[in-house]
C-alpha cells in the first residue's frame, strides 16, 4: 500500500541525491530555494521509502520522484498525490530528463 507522509527535507537526502544525480544538468538555485521553503512528503510502500514530492508554499508541485521499481505505477501514485494534496500546478524544469527511465513522450 502506498502512503504519503510529511517529513523534513533533510530526511529525503538519499532520494533527492538519486534524483539530482539523474539530471543531465545541475539544478538551478531558484529551484533549490523553492524546495527549501516547500513542504516535503515521502512516498512509502510497506513502510519503505520509494519516492518523494515537494509542494511549494503556494501549493505548486516542485519535485516528484519515484524509484525505478515503482515507475510502472507512476500515473496511479502521481494522480493520488495531485488529488489528495489538491495540487493544481507544477513548476516545470526545462532540464528534467527522463530518457532511459521508462517515460514516454
Amino acid at each position: 500500500m502506498i502512503e504519503f507522509r510529511t517529513v523534513p527535507l533533510a530526511s529525503l537526502l538519499n532520494l533527492r541525491n538519486q534524483y539530482l544525480d539523474s539530471l543531465r544538468y545541475p539544478q538551478e538555485l531558484h529551484c533549490e530555494w523553492l524546495v527549501a521553503k516547500g513542504t516535503c512528503f515521502c512516498i512509502e510502500q510497506d513502510e519503505e521509502r520509494v519516492g518523494y514530492f515537494i509542494q511549494s508554499e503556494e501549493g505548486e508541485l516542485i519535485e516528484f520522484y519515484l524509484s525505478d521499481e515503482l515507475l510502472s505505477r507512476k500515473e496511479e501514485i502521481f494522480g493520488r498525490a495531485l488529488k489528495e494534496f489538491q495540487i493544481k500546478s507544477a513548476f516545470c524544469k526545462s532540464f528534467d530528463d527522463f530518457a532511459g527511465r521508462g517515460m514516454q513522450r
